[in-house]
């Protein structure tokens, strides 16, 4: 069987998009498809993410299947479009994306299908973190609010200030944070990491954490929190999007309201579309629960492991992805 790939966001794994992208490949090629760069007009053909590559000349003449995602509660009208005009089913990764797609008027067939947990999954065993000071919260920023690191920020200043016993890291990707309100941040025990990780590297930077926070605004999945839990690592994140199953593996994070989403004028997300934004209280008190009941809390995230590899791994997705590309 052959299948024309068309990852549009790249395939590097230092992105989002670039890990899913390569977490597919990794299912299909698990399913013994052959995956076809250079596409095959007699082969259905797989698109992730980018609207504007569902009409592209080279793949008009084949059946087309559109994996995509938006981080908000409203997609781009030209996205419904295209996905309506072009495609033969729509392919998101979790049930509120559904939703929210069809709320909005995506008329072809929709499915979920999530993504998996184990692109890169460590062959060590898990040992989690001992509770010894420094406690240590981890979170994950893009520089701008969409990640919530704003959030953890002032929950752990209000918590623990200038405390030696309690430490923040914040993962910055490479290019950000130099000369945003990340690099303003001036605190003895709060630590900026900026910069592009091998996996190696970013597995030993979540096991230094004893707790993974994300207070995300806006999440399509949500790799990070799910591959800190992979390590044992207690998370607490946004119940909201891709996180909608948070209760299952990992700690969740109330949703106050929503709000405008700052992150418009893109491909996805309306410019009228909101977004989520977590209770700062309750991140307070969930980071201060972890702390006072660290040994359920790392037993919440042992189990989440085993939840989420039961249910998420890239063989899965490729072995559903085969039943619905090629009508089995």
């Amino acid at each position: 069987m052959k299948l024309n790939f068309v990852p549009t966001m790249g395939v590097s794994p230092y992105t989002g998009y670039g890990r899913l992208s390569l977490g597919i490949a990794k299912g299909l090629q698990q399913a013994g498809i052959e995956l076809c760069l250079y596409p095959d007009a007699s082969a259905p053909t797989l698109i992730i993410g980018l609207p504007n590559h569902f009409d592209a000349d080279y793949i008009q003449h084949t059946r087309r299947f559109a994996y995509t995602l938006i981080e908000s509660n409203k997609p781009q009208p030209e996205l419904v479009a295209a996905l309506n005009q072009h495609c033969e089913m729509a392919l998101v990764p979790c049930p509120p994306l559904a939703q929210i797609y069809r709320d909005n008027g995506v008329t072809i067939p929709i499915e979920v299908i999530a993504p998996g947990v184990d692109l890169f999954l460590p062959n060590t065993p898990i040992q989690p973190k001992e509770k010894i000071a420094p406690f240590t919260f981890l979170t994950y920023s893009y520089s701008d609010n969409r990640k919530g690191a704003d959030i953890v920020v002032k929950a752990f200043q209000k918590l623990y200030g200038n405390h030696p016993d309690f430490r923040l890291i914040i993962k910055a990707r490479d290019g950000y944070g130099i000369t945003t309100w990340l690099s303003q941040l001036n605190q003895p025990n709060i630590e900026l990491v900026i910069g592009q990780q091998s996996e190696h590297d970013w597995q030993k930077l979540l096991q230094q954490a004893q707790c993974f926070v994300l207070a995300s605004r806006a999440e399509g999945w949500g790799m990070p929190p799910r591959e800190a839990t992979l390590l044992g690592v207690p998370t607490i994140a946004t119940q909201w999007l891709g996180l909608w199953d948070i209760d299952q593996w990992g700690i969740p994070l109330a949703v106050k309201h929503l709000s405008n989403a700052d992150f418009r004028f893109n491909p996805f997300n309306a410019e009228d579309a909101a977004w989520a934004e977590p209770d700062e209280d309750d991140l307070a008190e969930k980071m201060q629960w972890v702390v006072a009941n660290y040994a359920t809390a790392k037993t919440i995230a042992l189990r989440g492991r085993e939840y989420l590899l039961a249910h998420f791994t890239w063989e899965k997705m490729g072995q559903r992805l085969k039943k619905l590309l090629f009508n089995l």
